[in-house]
């Protein structure tokens, strides 16, 4: 999943109208078009919405209490602008760690084979490639298998969600970044066991690929906190407007972390 890390949506929309798209021979999928540029949405009012709000928690994740009270906040405030906000949350299938993990094996593995110099590759990345040749994991039929189990669990995910609601807000991550060095001398594994649930909330919608954008939602202790805003296949243009009156609410582009 590629995407911008902007501060402000109107610049986030204007590089996604820029980027979007499929390269025949590169892309697997190619989404209808949508009915508007982002840029242009961004000048059309917004409905009032259904929206569901879920600090529900995968397998292996531990929600913190201000990441919890974040996701709740924006809820509220979303529920101040005239949207109908309604607690309801996603299945989280069992299946799903089967469906990414040999698709992220196959990518380590697809893309250190185009790699100029392989030796210069981390020693983590080079172990990626080997675990996944080792267990057969990263092979095409592993892959092209858990390109279809990812359809059925999408279809399950989406069907819990959409069309009841035209979105649902939960959290990126499921905590504050944590200090730096974390990974520091740790192999694959280790740094996956770690990662991973870090991941847990963004990788569901990466094995899916239904659109989701991470917005800012406040602050704790200096660090920032952030909630996702995801929406059914081609909502696009829905996701940014929502995005927008967020910023407009909650001023984000003036704010930085205190100790920046």
């Amino acid at each position: 999943m590629i995407g911008p890390l902007c501060r402000k949506v109107e610049d986030t929309a204007l590089i996604l109208d820029c980027i979007h798209g499929s390269v025949a021979g590169v892309d697997l999928y190619k989404a209808d078009p949508w009915p508007y540029t982002l840029t242009e949405a961004l000048t059309k009012p917004v409905r009032s919405l259904r929206i569901a709000i879920s600090t529900a928690q995968p397998a292996g994740t531990h929600l913190d209490d201000d990441t919890r009270r974040a996701v709740l906040q924006t809820g509220a405030i979303l529920g101040k602008l005239g949207h109908r906000v309604v607690a309801h949350d996603p299945v989280y299938p069992a299946t799903l760690t089967a469906a990414f993990q040999p698709q992220v094996l196959g990518g380590f593995s697809t893309e250190a084979r185009r790699a100029d110099h392989y030796e210069l590759l981390e020693r983590r990345t080079r172990e990626g490639v080997d675990i996944g040749r080792s267990t057969g994991l990263a092979s095409d039929i592993a892959v092209a298998k858990a390109i279809e189990l990812s359809k059925t669990v999408g279809k399950q995910i989406l069907a819990s969600v959409f069309p009841a609601y035209d979105l649902l807000i939960c959290p990126t991550t499921p905590g504050k970044a944590y200090p730096i060095g974390q990974l520091d001398g740790a192999g694959f594994v280790e740094a996956s066991s770690k990662a991973s649930p870090v991941a847990a909330y963004t990788s569901v919608w990466n094995v899916v690929g239904n659109p989701a954008a991470a917005v800012p939602a406040g602050f704790s202790g200096g660090l920032p906190l952030s909630v996702q805003v995801v929406g059914p296949n081609n909502s696009e243009p829905l996701i940014c407007q929502v995005a927008a009156q967020l910023q407009k609410a909650r001023r984000w582009p003036d704010q930085t972390p205190p100790n920046s």
